[in-house]
């Protein structure tokens, strides 16, 4: 399976880095070589910096997966203290964890928005979070509130957890 995968990251890698190197050898022989070379390092870039973020997604990835799956903007005191995806299969189904810390105002409106969303169920059941593998000052922590959104329509389960000691924010997607 991983060989089947490296061989199709390779193909979708290496076909536009060639069609971007037969441009650039095409425009060097009717002398714009700079354009050419403008276009390589453009479609080299690109297709390194897409290939590195689906492996390992950006900030505004889970700022964009809170967002869409609460309806409330990311606060800007949000500080992402780690984050987790697996890459998606080949339905597209894929699984998101991301921890952020915020102030206690936008924790406070967080919660108070998520408690009054009739969409969410409140889980009873508290988790702890380790972090000892993560690297940052919080090696583990306790949520005592934990809402869960079904969202049969997109095949997806949202989780967003709340620990009120910390000010601290879980959020985990998963779709099947």
């Amino acid at each position: 399976m991983i060989l089947i995968f490296g061989f199709f990251f390779l193909i979708i890698t290496l076909i536009p880095i060639g069609l971007a190197y037969l441009a650039y050898r095409w425009l060097t022989k009717k002398g714009y070589k700079r354009v050419g070379l403008a276009i390589l390092a453009t479609i080299t870039i690109w297709t390194i910096y897409s290939s590195y973020t689906a492996f390992y997604p950006t900030d505004s990835f889970y700022e964009d997966e809170f967002e869409d799956n609460t309806g409330l903007d990311f606060p800007n005191s949000g500080d992402i203290l780690t984050k987790d995806a697996s890459y998606p299969d080949l339905h597209g189904d894929y699984s998101a964890t991301a921890l952020f810390k915020i102030d206690q105002n936008d924790f406070n409106l967080i919660l108070n928005s998520i408690k009054k969303n009739t969409k969410f169920q409140l889980d009873t059941i508290p988790f702890k979070f380790n972090l000892a593998n993560f690297d940052t000052t919080i090696k583990e922590t306790s949520f005592t509130k934990c809402y869960t959104l079904n969202r049969q329509d997109r095949n997806l389960i949202f989780t967003i957890s709340f620990n009120d000691n910390d000010n601290i924010i879980e959020i985990q997607r998963d779709s099947w």
